[in-house]
This record gives structure tokens, C-alpha cells and sequence, in this order.
């Protein structure tokens, strides 16, 4: 799918890389698999790769941080540590390790389930951070709040989905859950370019 947006788009491409879903304490297997995926992510073309990683005492994993960091950053690839963060025991602490490690970008909804309630930390992470690594704000952001969530933090990078239900064309369609968030198989998601 990396290869087919990349023919799609010109935008930057970041791409994930998360072995599996869960908490953000990987096995050494696991740790592997992140490795290939960035260097498959790059040979595909991506721009960036976007990841995290936490100890089991929920501080940001330094030694292995600067290992993804250090193989993007010989690949040519941006990168952002991703929501991890707002599962970090202490914010302030976390933000101060991703700068020793070189991270150029954390995306975070300010350790809150959305950024618009996660505003108070995302002012003071972003006073902080002092032009030494950019916020991105994500989580629940919509056309709606944007432009509050960018004037009351002063953060310049948002990431959003812009996604919109797109109605299912199966003529037969067996109502059943497929997954434990509770997704039909009538379900489905589209970027809406309009938003």
C-alpha cells in the first residue's frame, strides 16, 4: 500500500511502523520487524517514519529511540514519534528525551483522549519545546476545531484524518462485528479531500 499511495500522491509520505497494536513495549523480534519496515518504508519511498517507543516504567526507551532514529536518519527519512508520548508517565520528562535522541516531531493530544482537551499541556509542552522539536497536535481534530486548537496552543503542525463513513455498496451484508472495536462489515472509512 506504501508503493500505490506513493504513485497517488506528491504530498510527503509518512508511514507508521508498529509491529502490532497494544502498549509501545516491543520484544526483540518485534524490534526487527521496525527495522525492516523502515528500510522497506524508505526503499518505497516515504518521506518519514513515524514510531515510539516506552519502557515497561512508561519513560520514552532512549537506547532504542536512537536506533530508529539513527537508521531514518541515514535513510533520508523525517521522523515523528507518535502518540506514545501522551502514554508517558511524565510529559515533560518524555519531551526532554526526544530532543536528546534527535527527534524532530511529536504528535500528541496533549495526553488526553482528544487535542482540544489536551490544550492546557499542549501550550506548555509547546512553550517548552522552545523551537527545539515541533509539536503536532492530533487527536479529534475536524475542520470544527482546527483553528482553536492552533491559535490556543500555538502549535503549527495538526494531523487529522478527514475521514467521512462512506456507505457500502454489498447488497448482502451479515451484521457482524469483526473486530473488538466493535467495526461491522459494513463499516468504511474514506479521507474526504474536501475537508
Amino acid at each position: 500500500s506504501i508503493k500505490a499511495v506513493r504513485a497517488l500522491v506528491s504530498l510527503p509520505l509518512y508511514v507508521i511502523i508498529r509491529p502490532r497494536g497494544g502498549d509501545f513495549l516491543y520484544t526483540q523480534a518485534e524490534i526487527q520487524v521496525m527495522m525492516e519496515d523502515i528500510l522497506a518504508a524508505a526503499g518505497l519511498g516515504a518521506q518519514g517514519a513515524v514510531f515510539g517507543v516506552l519502557t515497561a516504567d512508561g519513560r520514552v526507551d532512549e537506547e532504542l529511540l536512537m536506533k530508529l532514529v539513527s537508521l531514518s536518519q541515514t535513510l533520508s527519512l523525517d521522523v515523528t514519534f507518535h502518540r506514545a508520548f501522551d502514554l508517558a508517565i511524565s510529559p515533560s520528562e518524555a519531551l526532554e528525551a526526544l530532543v536528546r535522541c534527535g527527534v524532530p516531531r511529536v504528535l500528541t493530544s496533549g495526553q488526553r483522549d482528544s487535542a482540544l482537551s489536551g490544550l492546557p499541556l499542549l501550550s506548555a509542552l509547546n512553550a517548552q519545546a522552545g523551537g527545539r522539536i515541533a509539536l503536532m497536535a492530533g487527536g479529534g481534530i475536524s475542520e470544527d476545531n482546527i483553528a482553536s486548537i492552533i491559535q490556543c496552543s500555538g502549535i503549527q503542525e495538526v494531523h487529522g484524518s478527514a475521514r467521512v463513513r462512506a456507505c457500502s455498496k454489498m447488497q448482502f451484508n451479515r451484521q457482524l462485528s469483526l473486530s473488538s472495536t466493535g467495526t461491522t462489515s459494513e463499516d468504511t472509512w474514506v479521507t474526504d479531500s474536501a475537508k
